[in-house]
Formats: C-alpha cells, structure tokens, sequence
C-alpha cells in the first residue's frame, strides 16, 4: 500500500492509499502507539482508496496502520504512521480594561489616584501599560489595576490601558480625558470707591468679573455685595472666585463714603428785628434756625458772634458797656444807639455743623432805630 494522511482537521482525518491490484481494506488506528482501539474497513476492491476518520479528539497524536486483503485473501499491512489532529482552541486576545476611574475633570490635584477594571484573558494575563497622551508611563502586573500619578502638568490629556497577555495580543481600554487646572481665576474689581454719603449711608453699585484658563467666565461674590448701603466711614469689600477645579481667588478694595455737603439753612432769623426803645436795657431774644442736612439729621447750630457797627461805648449812647451776650441760639442785645449816627445795627453772626463737621454760615441783623414813631 501507498499510504498517506491528508486533509487532517480539528476531529477528522482523511486518510487516502493506493494498492497494486483491487483489493478490500481496514483502517487499524488508536492514541497508543502498537495498540489501535478503532478500526474502520474499505471493503470496496479498489485501487484507489479513502477513508474519513470522524469524531477524533482535537490537538491528539493518533497512530494508523492499513491492512488491505487482494481477491485471493492475499494481506499485506502498511507501517504505522501518526498524525495530530488540529486543535480547537484559539488563543483570544484579553478583553479591554477598563472603564479609567480617575478625580473629575477638571482637577487641581497635584497627586492622584488612576484605577481600572480588570481585563478577562483564556489564557493568562501578562500586563498592563498606563499610557499618556499616547506614551507609556507606567507597567503593572497583571494583579495591579491603579497607579497613582503625580507632578502632571497642567493642560488636557488622555490616558488609555493596555492589557497583554502570554501569546502577545493586546486589547486597549476607551479613552479618559482628563484636564489639569491648578490656576486660579484672575479677578477684575474696583481699585476703590469713594461715594457721598446720603442720610446715613450711600447706596454703592460695583462691577466685578473673572477669568479662568480653563472655564472661562466664572461667577464671582463679593461681600458686601454690589448695591449694599454702605454707612459713613470706610468699608472693606472682599470678592471671591472659584473654578470647576476647585482653584480659589480672591481681592478686595475699600469703598469710603464721605459726608462732605454742609447743612442747608433755610430760616436763620431773630425773634425781633428791631428793638425799641433804646432804654439802655439788655433785650433777651433767640435765633430762629431750620436747617437740613443730607446725612446728619441733627445738624447742631449755634450763634458764634455778635457783631455792632456802633462802638460799644460810643457817644450818645449812655455809656454802658457789655452790650451783648450769646449762648448757643439765644442772646441779649442792649437797647440803646448813639444819637450822634443813624441807628445801631446788631449784626448776628452764626453756624450749623453737622456730624462730619461741614459747615454753613449765616447771618441775621437787630436794629435799634435812632428814632421811631409808635403806631
């Protein structure tokens, strides 16, 4: 016989010979070398034979003889031979790891932790490769899934995991963009405010904004807030800002409100403007004062001087001297003129202050005629 073993798969083997005259076969065939456990037979006389072996087992050594009888009961067999079936199995690459767990996005921290979901292989795992923004920077064990990452600098990037395992393959996880952002919004405020103030404060409003690298336009809060009443004095005002990353900003300006608008006199007046007669004596009278201010509403008022276009002691007027006296809003003047002049005019000289000390003077007039006819 002229055997071969062709068309060997997972479980079959096609077995195919030649014998020099027709002549019935059988296949003698087994796993141990010398002692077959399977036989198939040809029994066609023929010259060109063949025989499927089925239900082989996958990746196994089996070892063949043919034994082929002529008509005449004439059997010659063949040499043993062996064979490998091919095997079924089929080394997969690893499923990809993943998902990344890493800190949200943004983040400001200097350190952190990657974490990842373990690959699944048929065979073994071998490794893990940490890549960012495209380059391995780190190579775990297959037991390992995190590492901790430190001193990155600031900016967007990727990190990928890549798993391999004993025969090579490699699988490699979904992508995790990550941004680092480590700084701060810039913020944009007053240098200061200086407002005036109205009754006991001033209603202040104030623009302030920032800027991020990373988000953009961020809200900012300032206390106290823009359109606060602010009270007389200076008030310091501090704006604050943070990004998505948690980086935290802040400044602050001073707003000073000021009272410097004097009191409005809008009566400054004697109880009498005119004395009479002129008997020398000390008339008591008062001064009459409505006065308004923005801020203050008690501005004080008081009479600072009295003031004669007569001497004192001057001729014709009875020679009596302490012609006046003044305590804050009252005042005595002496009826008397010199009767050599046209008539003693008082002059009353006075202010109103309010609390921040801005002032307004006036000044009102008591007249004691040289003469006067009573009606």
């Amino acid at each position: 016989s002229n055997l071969r073993a062709i068309d060997i798969t997972t479980k079959d083997a096609v077995i195919a010979w030649t014998t020099d005259e027709p002549a019935s076969s059988a296949v003698d065939y087994g796993t141990a070398s010398g002692a077959p456990d399977g036989v198939k037979a040809d029994v066609a006389p023929v010259l060109e034979h063949r025989l499927t072996l089925t239900g082989l087992q996958d990746g196994t050594v089996y070892y063949l003889r043919v034994s082929s009888t002529d008509g005449s009961g004439n059997t010659a067999t063949s040499d043993e031979i062996s064979f490998k079936t091919e095997s079924a199995f089929v080394d997969m690459p690893p499923s990809a790891p993943g998902p990344i767990t890493a800190p949200a996005s943004p983040t400001r921290a200097a350190t952190f932790s990657l974490s990842w979901g373990a690959s699944i292989d048929d065979v073994a795992l071998v490794s893990y490769d940490v890549l960012r923004d495209g380059d391995v920077i780190a190579t775990t064990g297959p037991d390992t899934t995190s590492i901790d990452e430190a001193g990155v600098a600031e900016g967007s990037h990727t990190y990928q995991i890549r798993a391999t395992d004993s025969a090579g393959h490699q699988s490699v996880s979904a992508t995790l963009t990550l941004v680092i952002d480590r700084t701060a919004p810039q913020i944009s405020a007053p240098d200061g405010i200086q407002a005036e103030a109205v009754g006991t404060g001033a209603t202040v409003a104030f623009d302030a904004s920032a800027t991020d690298t990373v988000d953009g336009d961020v809200v900012v809060s300032c206390s106290p807030a823009s359109g606060t009443l602010f009270a007389i004095g200076t008030t310091e005002v501090t704006c604050t800002a943070a990004d998505a990353a948690g980086n935290q900003s802040a400044t602050s300006f001073a707003v000073v409100v000021r009272d410097r608008t004097a009191p409005d006199i809008t009566m400054f007046e004697p109880s009498e403007s005119v004395v009479w007669p002129p008997n020398h004596q000390m008339v008591p009278l008062t001064l009459r004062v409505r006065v308004s201010d923005a801020a203050d509403p008690a501005p004080v008022c008081e009479i600072t001087a009295i003031r004669s276009n007569e001497s004192a002691d001057g001729a014709g007027d009875g020679h009596t001297h302490l012609d006046w006296t003044f305590s804050g809003l009252s005042f005595s003047i002496r009826a008397e003129r010199s009767a050599q002049g046209s008539g003693r005019v008082y002059t009353i000289e006075g202010v109103c202050r309010d609390a921040a000390g801005n002032e307004t003077t006036r000044s009102a007039t008591v007249t004691v005629p040289l003469n006067m006819s009573k009606k």
